[in-house]
């Protein structure tokens, strides 16, 4: 897992890639390219699902809307482009298709622009605001500590400096003929 964050609390990421875990020789056949599962104290509270573009070329959004409803029961919000987007990747927005779910958790449907694909993003709704809180607050404490840290970095490069050009004098002195 990857750390994100480590204070005001510990977030991770996990990144799993399907295709790269197939035991079979059979052709690849699941959607899914990529699920990053994301970790607030340890607990699990997000799903991002990036599907393959290959194996969902030629599917409009309305065909994935339908398949997702099989799975997750009727929508219950069809968000509008005013309502903003969740994420924003290479400068480019993802368009919300679509919303399952009820207070506790959420199933929300992307339409990804670059590269186009679908992604579906499932959260537990509490500890989503939560982590969002907690990457704010790591922040603002990043920005904060960073002049010191810069210091100390500096420090650390300008004794690491000294020690080698002393022990490098140490040895060139001793053997050192004119």
């Amino acid at each position: 897992a990857k750390v994100i964050h480590a204070r005001p609390a510990d977030m991770k990421d996990l990144e799993y890639r399907p295709r790269y875990y197939s035991s079979t020789a059979a052709p690849h056949t699941d959607p899914v390219d990529i699920m990053l599962f994301r970790f607030y104290d340890d607990q699990l509270f997000k799903v991002i699902v990036d599907y393959d573009r290959r194996r969902t070329e030629g599917m409009s959004p309305a065909d994935m809307i339908e398949a997702i409803t099989a799975t997750y029961g009727p929508v219950s919000q069809v968000p509008s482009r005013q309502l903003g987007t969740p994420t924003v990747q290479y400068a480019f927005p993802d368009t919300p298709l679509a919303v399952w779910g009820n207070a506790d958790h959420s199933v929300t449907l992307l339409r990804v622009a670059y590269p186009a694909s679908f992604r579906l993003v499932v959260a537990m709704t509490r500890l989503d605001d939560l982590a969002r809180a907690a990457s704010v607050a790591a922040l603002k404490l990043d920005a904060a500590e960073a002049p010191q840290r810069e210091l100390d970095r500096q420090k650390r490069e300008a004794a690491v400096s000294a020690a080698a050009q002393e022990k490098a004098k140490t040895e060139n002195k001793a053997g050192f003929r004119p």
